[in-house]
């Protein structure tokens, strides 16, 4: 347990190129060999609807498991309304490809981005040191 944060992390595993096919059968090795799973996070709305189809394969009822998502898919917000999945997100690609463009073009070219493209702080997982962030 990690008590600093108060769970069990009894699984992580990652599908391969987020293939749902795989990572239902991923999902399906776990909850077998672990049945007490209460919670879980998927990258995206696709593989959090292949662990709903485990979940409720093993007769699991709504609002029982949270399962998260990204992408907000029609299929996302159906789960979210049943009560299978907590939520989703969505994140406009174009928004952020354009970003990342500005700043590779900008860094390439030596320069310091602006505060209006640099214009927020995150801070890294393993590290915690604080990054520039375009947000």
């Amino acid at each position: 347990m990690d008590q600093q944060r108060g769970y069990t992390l009894v699984g992580d595993a990652i599908a391969p190129g987020w293939d749902n096919t795989q990572g239902q059968a991923i999902f399906q090795t776990a909850f077998t060999a672990n049945t007490k799973i209460n919670a879980t996070v998927e990258a995206n709305d696709g593989l959090a609807n292949a662990v709903i189809t485990v979940l409720k394969g093993a007769g699991v009822k709504a609002n029982t498991i949270p399962t998260t998502g990204q992408d907000a898919t029609i299929q996302g917000m159906e789960n979210v309304l049943q009560g299978y999945q907590c939520g989703s997100v969505y994140k406009p690609i174009y928004i952020e490809a354009q970003a990342a463009v500005a700043l590779a073009t900008i860094l390439r070219a030596g320069q310091t981005p602006s505060t209006d493209l640099v214009n927020g702080t995150t801070k890294d997982p393993k590290s915690a040191t604080t990054e520039p962030a375009v947000l």
